[in-house]
């Protein structure tokens, strides 16, 4: 594991995001749902992370996480009744403390990703 600090993953993000220093960001901040990325600028956020923090993606889905850019009623209306595939806007929050955890063990492996409060 490398030395990457707490503070570096919070810098990031704040500069990726646009957020000022007076946003308390904690483990458990939400990207999706307290900062409000989605779509194309998570994917950007995202890909920024793996390059800036050198980590292996490993089993990082983006599907998994986050909807796409257009990904609405009728996206989900199209994909039940015309491709006959479930779809749900549900998605699994990534937090922080996840992105802290993948900067320090330099590869994302969601088994492994923290859980709840840290």
């Amino acid at each position: 594991m490398e030395n990457v600090s707490w503070d570096a993953v919070t810098a990031f993000v704040r500069t990726e995001v646009g957020l000022g220093p007076s946003k308390p960001l904690t483990h458990n901040t939400r990207l999706r749902e307290d900062l409000g990325q989605t779509g194309d600028e998570a994917n950007d956020l995202m890909g920024h992370f793996f390059e800036r923090f050198e980590v292996d993606p490993g089993d990082f889905d983006f599907h998994r996480y986050f909807l796409m850019e257009g990904e609405g009623l009728l996206y989900s209306l199209f994909q039940r009744w015309v491709m006959r595939k479930p779809h749900t806007f549900q998605r699994e929050p990534i937090t922080l403390a996840m992105l802290y955890q993948a900067a320090r063990t330099k590869r994302w492996d969601s088994r492994a990703m923290p859980k709840g409060d840290i």
